[in-house]
């Protein structure tokens, strides 16, 4: 028998959201995402290429996004970059997208 066992009540309040990466996949795109997803506190759970739009799609969570109760859709996001002049990111933000995928 289990002594002293609490139960716990999870919120499922979260900033949650789908982050479109359109274009091709290089080594300098990927060096270029993780900087950015590193500066916006990003963790994808999910990743998926849509090989008919070329784009990739990643399902994540980040301070930065919008609370999404359970049972609602999250957010689509696009991710703007500025870059140092050495190409480093400078700065990442999301801004918000239609969820009209062509």
């Amino acid at each position: 028998m289990l002594k002293n066992v609490q139960s716990y009540s999870y919120t499922f309040s979260m900033r949650r959201g789908t982050v479109n990466v359109w274009g091709p996949t290089t080594v300098e795109r990927v060096k270029e995402l993780q900087q950015a997803f590193a500066k916006l506190k990003f963790l994808p759970v999910r990743a998926e290429h849509m090989l008919m739009s070329d784009r990739i799609e990643y399902q994540g969570y980040s301070p930065y996004m919008e609370v999404v109760e359970r049972g609602q859709v999250p957010p689509m996001y696009a991710i703007e970059i500025e870059k140092h002049k050495n190409g480093n990111v400078k700065s990442a933000k999301f801004v918000k997208e239609d969820w009209n995928i062509t």
